[in-house]
């Protein structure tokens, strides 16, 4: 579980505003959390996440970056004191796969090469509550 004093790695994402679509709720997500302009490629899969109080569905799209540099952005919704992005870079899959799961998002655990995250399909659960 990560939060403060933790470090935490995953894509950049978040919610969609009423109105915007999908593709242009991740182009907005990366331009604010990373400084990246992106071309948004076909749907690679759906994970459905549980863990109270939140239950979310994310989903992943293949992307090319096309202009920006990469730099830590941040996150309107929070203060500036209260900012969650704190490092923004790219890492290797040997550096990815030594970090403790708990400081990464659930579908990169176990990753063992990029086509393999590429070649997922359909819905995925993850944390699901067994009520």
């Amino acid at each position: 579980m990560h939060g403060p004093g933790t470090s935490f790695w995953g894509p950049p994402g978040g919610g969609v505003e009423f109105g915007e679509t999908v593709e242009q709720a991740l182009t907005r997500e990366f331009d604010e959390e990373v400084g990246l302009g992106i071309k948004v490629g076909g749907l690679l899969f759906v994970q459905e996440f549980i863990q109270s109080p939140l239950h979310a569905l994310e989903l992943f799209f293949q992307v090319e970056a096309f202009s920006g540099d990469l730099k830590i952005g941040e996150d309107p919704e929070f203060s500036q004191e209260d900012q969650l992005i704190k490092e923004v870079r790219w890492i290797g899959l040997g550096e990815l796969q030594s970090l403790p799961d708990s400081s990464k998002h659930s579908i990169l655990i176990g990753l063992k090469d990029l086509d393999e995250l590429l070649n997922i399909r359909g819905l995925l659960q993850s944390n699901i509550l067994n009520n």
